[in-house]
């Protein structure tokens, strides 16, 4: 199957009574400061081929939803991550987040929020085995003896050939499952497996994932954070690099350096306040984040852009890498010219960098040097600017 229109269902209304305790196993918090909900709408908006995310959610959960919601605002502005209000039972709940799909789509992949441990290779394995008129889900054979048993008894021993323990997430043709709902409007079913098989609609499957089991008990919630969050060998830390340029041309009194206005005859040419530092700064967390570069995120093309302050894209540039997980841990960033002199404005463009970045000032670094008269900057044609940072994921 190939298509451009794919969404997710993401089904996080349930309270998960057998978890126990007052918080629902959704949104119980693994080591690493997230809960189950979080680790899915982030795997989820971190796979391109994802058109649009449906969140289905309790608003008795709002205490605990919406933090995690509000990390997102990028993907929530856009209308790519959504928010429906689910039913008393899962079925309702898929049902609602069914109802609020765009027109366009014609996959959607249905998954618990009970269960974070999937790949994002398991999901594109569903989305390119679905064809028209069918769906498709991760299962494994059942190799556990069984029997049916009552009152601390067993009864009768039951085969095992041919049964499969079924996950999520489960991906389905949405005209079909449109017209399923409209067949058997008050079916419920455990999974939309389920409701296929009884409309005679075909369903295939494909190798489950160990990692991706539910949580169900606290013994689960502890072998996930095991299976998430084994002890690594190094922490992941990511380099990026930036770098930017911009001629000097007749100016107003004054030029703009991270963030800081300077007295200066000349100002730098460009679309924006063409501040050479931090948008080699913003080019360098879009770097580390692998989020192309500032053109791609603000055209010089766009007249939105004209004369607009740089920090609005350092601003962008760190909401995405949040979005991602990251944190910013430091900040190098050297201005190569021979005017004008950067030591009487170093100390202020630090601390503006540090607030823009919400980071001690004792992780921003700031540098200068010359080109010893050679090149355009030794010319004094202009300036040009690198920044170095690391983010800690």
């Amino acid at each position: 199957m190939v298509s451009d229109h794919i969404a997710v269902i993401l089904v996080s209304a349930g309270k998960g009574t057998r978890f126990g305790g007052e918080t629902p196993k959704q949104y119980a918090l693994f080591k690493d400061g997230r809960n189950a909900f979080e680790i899915c709408v982030r795997k989820f908006l971190d796979i391109p081929e994802i058109q649009t995310l449906i969140a289905v959610i309790n608003p008795a959960h709002a205490a605990r939803t919406d933090p995690v919601l509000n990390k997102f605002t990028e993907s929530r502005k856009s209308g790519r991550l959504r928010t429906v209000i689910g039913g008393a039972e899962r079925a309702d709940s898929v049902r609602a987040g069914v109802a609020a799909l765009p027109d366009n789509i014609d996959y959607v992949l249905i998954h618990d929020a009970a269960r974070p441990g999937f790949s994002d290779m398991l999901v594109r394995k569903l989305i390119t085995s679905c064809v028209p008129g069918a769906g498709v889900a991760p299962a494994s054979p059942v190799t556990d003896s069984l029997h049916s048993g009552a009152d601390g008894r067993f009864q009768t021993p039951v085969s095992r050939a041919g049964l499969f323990a079924v996950q999520t997430p489960q991906v389905f043709d949405v005209k079909k499952l449109l017209q399923i709902y409209t067949e058997t409007p008050s079916l419920q079913a455990t999974d939309e497996v389920t409701l296929f098989l009884n409309a005679g609609a075909p369903v295939t499957y494909i190798a489950a994932e160990a990692r991706n089991f539910k949580l169900t008990t606290r013994e689960d919630f502890d072998r996930m954070q095991t299976a998430l969050f084994p002890a690594p060998a190094y922490p992941d830390i990511r380099v990026g690099d930036g770098f930017d340029v911009h001629r000097f041309e007749s100016g107003d009194g004054h030029i703009t350096l991270g963030g800081v206005k300077i007295p200066f005859p000349l100002k730098l040419k460009g679309h924006s306040d063409a501040d050479v530092i931090l948008h080699a700064l913003t080019d360098a967390i879009l770097g580390a984040v692998s989020s192309e570069d500032i053109g791609f995120h603000f055209s010089p093309k766009d007249d939105r852009w004209r004369g607009a302050d740089s920090g609005v894209f350092l601003k962008h540039a760190l909401g995405l890498m949040t979005e991602k997980g990251g944190r910013l841990n430091h900040a190098d960033m050297t201005l190569i010219g021979e005017k004008p002199k950067l030591s009487p404005h170093r100390d202020a463009i630090r601390a503006n960098i540090a607030e823009l970045c919400e980071i001690d000032v004792s992780r921003v670094s700031l540098k200068a040097t010359t080109t010893e008269k050679l090149g355009f900057t030794g010319r004094g044609e202009g300036l040009a600017a690198r920044a170095v940072v690391t983010v800690i994921f």
